[in-house]
């Protein structure tokens, strides 16, 4: 094996990590959310609040894991593209 593949090989399972873990998080986060905007929503007073609010939250979470992994890949493709230039 090449050392270029081997840092392939590693930048990929950065990647992959990064992805994992970021769509993990991101998940248990938009559960969390689901389940306190729920009881809420329960609330008359602070339904459609909460509603809007929850809508939100949900973009925003979305969003910024959205681009943790958008970094995460186009680091690799830059730290990448420095090793093969050398």
């Amino acid at each position: 094996m090449t050392k270029l593949a081997r840092w392939r090989g590693l930048g990929w399972l950065v990647v992959e990590a990064v992805e994992q873990g970021s769509r993990a998080v991101e998940r248990i986060q938009l559960e969390t959310a689901r389940h306190r905007f729920g009881i809420l929503a329960h609330v008359p007073v602070l339904a459609t609040a909460a509603g809007v609010v929850h809508q939100v939250h949900d973009a925003a979470v979305t969003a910024v894991h959205a681009s943790v992994r958008g970094v995460s890949r186009n680091a690799d493709h830059l730290a990448l593209g420095k090793i093969v230039r050398g």
